[in-house]
């Protein structure tokens, strides 16, 4: 895009990786590799998160039981950034890129994956398999 219009430069936002990065990531056929691999998985998403959409990670959630029924799992984590940090927005977080503002840490992501590390894989740990 910005080879054919240079103008529009300023308007291309990477978020600190190089455009040809999220062209690899953009080529990549995840179905594939979801495919291949049956672990438990738990997708996460906070509200706050601008890179990424609940659309795109429910969709994960959704492909890896498409493939591994009831393995996937989708948690939403509210005012929650890309970074696992709070902002009150999706605007604040973006915002913040680039400007080194700190935010608080979603200490309730941690709070959930140790619960959902202890329903789904605490009985392996037991001899209960």
């Amino acid at each position: 895009m910005v080879k054919n219009d240079p103008d529009c430069k300023e308007s291309v936002r990477t978020f600190g990786v190089s455009a040809s990065y999220l062209q690899q990531i953009a080529g990549l056929d995840l179905a594939a590799g979801v495919e291949e691999i049956d672990v438990l998985v738990l997708v996460t998403w906070g509200t706050s998160d601008a890179l990424t959409s609940a659309e795109e990670s429910r969709y994960l959630a959704e492909m890896i039981n498409s493939f591994h029924p009831h393995r996937g799992t989708y948690e939403e984590f509210k005012d929650m950034g890309h970074g696992l940090d709070l902002w009150p927005s999706q605007k604040a977080f973006l915002e913040s890129l680039g400007r080194k503002r700190d935010a608080p840490f979603a200490t309730e992501f941690l709070k959930k994956i140790a619960d959902w590390l202890k329903q789904n894989l605490g009985n392996r740990h037991s001899g209960a398999d």
